[in-house]
């Protein structure tokens, strides 16, 4: 039987609405969306915490403030809705269908929702499992309730705690940030302790307790949340594995282990005909990383060739990302730890405090680093920044690294802000001149 489709999207995520735009231009697409689509919580906590950021720099207080955010967020949130309304998204050529569905295998594999039998030569999953009631996120529906929460307890360490956690106590929230590993204990450690340090001085408790859970936030960062108001209390508890056959995905042969898909370099399940992008896959829950999974998968599941001829590979060392905390964390590529691993001896790590620039005392952002991992021979193997320019310094350092430049290269690199020259011609000197001991 033809296929109706040439793709079907599943998911009301960034990357899943990304996705389906791009494909709608050469191909058929359909994209089934559950309600309330997950990206509208997403849109609502980085709508607040840009409110958060500005109000934080007039110095005003607000005791009203709450009710301000909210009501900002909710706006933001209602126009993206209209812009992504399937009204709008229909006429780009995209099917949209509302509703929760799974897949069957007979007569042959397919997608139903709302009464219809979707055939497609591939499937795209861009959605997540329903959030638990323990999700953080969830906490963000509360904060529009007439009895907001008084106080919160996060239970993670992965960049939605990270970045919800400031978000809370800039809106005068209690917060309390549970760790059972060390603070964002994937990264560089000065810059993780830079982070650490402004979340401290804005009023977040950060306690470090390795009994508050058995799962690794960082290696399955979908963390657990506990609020309480003025009159109720709700206890740590751990992540609901009530979604093992979400999508009745079983049924088509792909499992999801402890709330994950796994895939291969193509972003492919255990089903050929069926990929993967997101949070899904586990990993930092990052818009960054998810659009560009996003990007590979829907190459790929469009170019379907049986020798896997012109299929594109996944590598995450070429993706750039930040967390959205103020100051920005941002990185590319492998860290210190990784790159020793890898490459034993043969790796230089580079240190730039941006507190040399005469621009950070302008903004008044003293508090900044940029920290470079190079090989001996000048490859670049990653960096991570914090503070003023991090995101813009880490872009330009992931440009560099797809185009195989070295790091003297970066000298010599045009930007349009004067502090990222600067930088980029210090870090190169700094090399030269490590280059220069070590030989001697």
């Amino acid at each position: 039987m033809a296929a109706e489709y040439d793709l079907v999207i599943l998911g009301g995520t960034g990357a899943g609405l990304s996705a389906a735009i791009t494909a709608a231009r050469t191909s058929r697409v359909a994209l089934v969306l559950s309600s309330p689509a997950p990206v509208e919580l997403f849109w609502f906590q980085q709508a607040l915490g840009e409110f958060t950021r500005l109000h934080a720099r007039t110095a005003h207080p607000d005791h009203n403030l709450l009710a301000r955010a909210t009501q900002y967020a909710t706006a933001v949130v209602t126009r993206l809705q209209q812009k992504y309304s399937s009204a709008n998204l229909g006429r780009l050529g995209i099917d949209v269908i509302t509703g929760e569905g799974n897949f069957q295998t007979q007569p042959t594999l397919q997608f139903c929702v709302a009464g219809r039998q979707l055939r497609s030569h591939s499937y795209l999953i861009a959605a997540v499992p329903p959030f638990p009631e323990n999700h953080p996120r969830q906490l963000l529906r509360q904060l529009s309730s007439p009895q907001p929460p008084q106080a919160c307890v996060l239970l993670g360490n992965c960049p939605v705690q990270v970045e919800l956690a400031q978000i809370l106590a800039r809106l005068q929230i209690d917060t309390t940030l549970l760790l059972p590993q060390p603070f964002l204990a994937l990264e560089e450690r000065a810059v993780a302790l830079l982070l650490r340090s402004h979340l401290e001085a804005e009023g977040v408790k950060l306690i470090h307790d390795q009994t508050a859970s058995t799962v690794d936030p960082n290696l399955n960062p979908k963390g657990e949340m506990a609020a309480h108001n003025a009159t109720q209390t709700v206890g740590l508890v751990e992540k609901e594995k009530s979604a093992e056959n979400w999508l009745n995905l079983t049924a088509t042969g792909v499992r999801l282990t402890q709330g994950r898909l796994s895939v291969n370099a193509y972003l492919q399940t255990a089903n050929p005909r069926i990929y993967a992008c997101g949070e899904i896959l586990g990993g930092y829950p990052l818009a960054e990383l998810a659009h560009a999974e996003a990007r590979v998968a829907l190459h790929n599941a469009l170019h379907r060739h049986p020798l896997g001829r012109g299929q594109q590979r996944i590598d995450y060392r070429l993706i750039p990302w930040r967390i959205n905390t103020d100051p920005a964390l941002a990185r590319v590529g492998c860290t210190v730890a990784q790159a020793r691993r890898w490459y034993s001896q043969d790796v230089m790590v580079l240190e730039q405090d941006d507190q040399t620039q005469d621009r950070s005392y302008l903004k008044s952002e003293t508090t900044s680093l940029c920290q470079l991992v190079v090989r001996q021979n000048g490859d670049i193997l990653g960096a991570t920044a914090i503070g003023m320019a991090a995101s813009e310094m880490i872009q330009l350092i992931a440009l560099a690294m797809v185009q195989r430049l070295k790091v003297t290269e970066l000298a010599h690199l045009a930007t349009g802000s004067l502090t990222l020259s600067e930088i980029c011609f210090d870090t190169a000197s700094r090399w030269l001149e490590s280059l220069r001991k070590s030989h001697n």
